[in-house]
């Protein structure tokens, strides 16, 4: 994806709404109330919660300083993510 910056001006269309994902340096994420932890594979983000059993994979579509987008599998939906 090379335009990342069009991006920016899209408006928020999610049906599930605003969140923030905060990494940190040990490995661990939070997300909203729930925390983690997460590793980078081949362009895949692997990513378990504390009190989840299952490990989420998600596709690194876009990665760079500022903005980070993140595809699950085969469905159509894109997480857009941007560098507070």
């Amino acid at each position: 994806m090379t335009h990342i910056d069009t991006l920016k001006s899209k408006e928020n269309n999610s049906r599930y709404g605003k969140g923030m994902l905060t990494f940190y340096k040990d490995h661990s994420f939070s997300s909203l109330e729930s925390t983690g932890k997460y590793r980078e594979q081949h362009q895949k983000l692997k990513m378990k919660y504390s009190d989840g059993t299952d490990t989420i994979v998600m596709n690194i579509s876009y990665i760079s300083r500022n903005y980070l987008l993140l595809s699950a599998g085969k469905q159509p939906t894109t997480w857009f993510y941007r560098k507070k």
